[in-house]
């Protein structure tokens, strides 16, 4: 299983050129719209190198693995306030594609041992200043779901970072790539705390909005019926 994972590592970028089965991706910037987060100081938070692929368990025990793209290189893990100094939430654990210590930059990746219908990740580049951030979705099969892009800004106050993230409404997905280019073209970058799964302790906007007819209707219905007595007596 570990030489399936490193082997889907090296070439999911490979992927975006041998064909897309393109669905109902929905983007989102709103990290109250996503539910189980994965907290990457289960890693150990300490600033060393880790092997791609690490196996990784969110808040509600789901799992699966993160890792760099296309490289046999390995990723870093840091901590904000500690070794790495931008604008995620304090003490937030991170991804690390490793430009400072000799890493060619390339994407982030994770992965699910279970179908999901909505990932993101809160995201920076290494260099201050703006950037634009992609996610990318995968099916079962590692073909391309769709993209959605966002633009953000490294530095300044901590947890006012970029979150990015994306919901397929017809298909699972299984694999979900990250990648930054910032101001001067470059890709190197961190990403924080990833949520695995919608928030289903909110309503989604549409559920409001047939709520809401709903009780409309039902005010129209209560009315009818008060007029209806009225007339009777």
């Amino acid at each position: 299983m570990n030489m399936k994972r490193q082997l889907l590592f090296l070439t999911l970028c490979f992927v975006l050129t041998a064909g897309s089965s393109w669905a109902a991706v929905v983007g989102s910037t709103d990290p109250g719209a996503f539910g189980d987060p994965v907290d990457w100081c289960q890693l150990g938070c300490g600033g060393g190198q880790l092997a791609t692929p690490q196996p990784w368990t969110s808040a509600g025990l789901q799992t699966g693995t993160v890792g760099l793209v296309d490289t046999g290189q390995g990723f870093y893990n840091l901590l904000q306030g500690t070794s790495w100094f931008g604008n995620f939430a304090s003490g937030m654990g991170l991804v690390f594609n490793g430009v400072d210590f000799g890493n060619t930059p390339t994407d982030i990746a994770l992965t699910f041992d279970q179908g999901e219908s909505a990932v993101g990740a809160y995201i920076q580049a290494n260099w201050f200043g703006g950037f634009t951030a992609t996610i990318m979705l995968y099916d079962v099969n590692y073909q391309l779901l769709g993209t959605f892009s966002a633009g953000g800004t490294s530095g300044g106050t901590p947890g006012t970072a970029l979150f990015i993230g994306a919901f397929d409404t017809t298909d699972p997905i299984w694999a979900a790539q990250f990648n930054v280019v910032d101001q001067f073209g470059k890709d190197d970058f961190s990403i924080g705390t990833a949520m695995v799964g919608p928030n289903t302790g909110a309503p989604e906007p549409e559920s409001l909005v047939l709520m809401g007819s709903a009780l409309l209707g039902l005010a129209g219905f209560i009315r009818r019926r008060r007029s209806l007595k009225s007339e009777v007596k």
